[in-house]
């Protein structure tokens, strides 16, 4: 919240400031990504590809993610069923071959998709599929020049 009050204190634009906000993200989660990364080590799952794709697809979730908070924030109020959608039934915390394949990309609408297919391929969990980088990475694009797009912001 500090941070928010020094942003909106000055004359920045609005990438610049979803970029700071995109920043602060990352900075809270450190610690977590320090244990991720500790327990990745000693579990032998990353070697230097892996943990390569692994930085591809933390940096594409923080762009993509935040983008789609404020593209969010600039036409709902209530996002409790979208929540469930973005979070919950992307294959994050299951084999993502437990689906159909249509379903997976019907998913892909969330960058939790894309994300979790690629790392489950890149690690070994599941057989890879690289087209999700490509989706991944044009979706993180979208969903920011979106939300430059949308957001309210006090230069318009």
């Amino acid at each position: 919240l500090k941070i928010q009050d020094l942003f909106v204190a000055t004359t920045i634009s609005s990438s610049d400031y979803m970029i700071g906000i995109m920043l602060s993200y990352l900075v809270f989660s450190l610690p977590g990504l320090f244990i991720y990364a500790v327990m990745g080590y000693i579990y032998r799952i990353f070697n230097p590809i892996s943990s390569v794709v692994l930085l591809f697809a933390i940096i594409c979730m923080l762009v993509a993610t935040t983008s789609i908070s404020f593209i969010i924030a600039g036409f709902l109020t209530h996002i409790s069923i979208l929540s469930i959608v973005l979070t919950i039934i992307p294959p994050i915390f299951y084999p993502y071959t437990y689906l159909p394949k249509y379903a997976i990309y019907l998913l892909a609408i969330s960058p939790a998709t894309p994300a979790s297919v690629l790392m489950q391929g890149v690690i070994g969990l599941q057989p890879l599929q690289m087209s999700m980088a490509a989706i991944l990475l044009a979706e993180t694009v979208v969903y920011f020049l979106l939300a430059r797009k949308f957001m309210h912001w006090r230069e318009k």
